[in-house]
């Protein structure tokens, strides 16, 4: 009995463990450069980190190599304030709402200055089924006002 309910609390256990990716690869970039990344699984994250000044507006393209391949996007300040998206409860990527091709997101003037990092996902919980592998390309263009 004691072997039985030792077995029933570990199964219980690993099922209720919050959601983990895989190992993180961390990048830096430059304004104005093109990169190609790849997802070697589902349930892997990228940090891209990038240096701006405050007064920049950041914007970021993420175009998928193939057509099966979805990815959310964060992106935080120096601080780690997060600033996309700018409402938690807005969870609606056009990847998966719209089916779209490429991610395309623009930031408002930055009030900071220092490195942001950008999370890019190809499995977010709520997004578990259209967790893949694959290629993508990731460009950044930065402008200041």
């Amino acid at each position: 009995m004691i072997k039985y309910l030792a077995f029933v609390v570990t199964v219980f256990s690993f099922f209720i463990q919050p959601h983990s990716y895989g190992q993180m690869k961390s990048i830096s970039v430059n304004c104005g450069k093109q990169i190609k990344q790849e997802f070697g699984a589902g349930n892997e994250k990228t940090e891209i980190k990038i240096k701006l000044n405050a007064g920049d507006k950041l914007s970021i393209k993420v175009i998928p190599t193939g057509d099966y391949l979805n990815i959310r996007a964060e992106v935080y300040d120096p601080s780690k304030g997060r600033i996309y998206p700018d409402n938690p409860s807005r969870y609606t990527e056009p990847m998966f709402i719209n089916h779209a091709r490429t991610l395309e997101i623009t930031t408002g003037m930055l009030s900071a200055t220092g490195i942001y990092s950008i999370m890019l996902y190809n499995n977010y919980k709520v997004y578990r089924k259209d967790a893949r592998a694959g290629e993508y390309t990731f460009v950044t263009t930065c402008s200041s006002e």
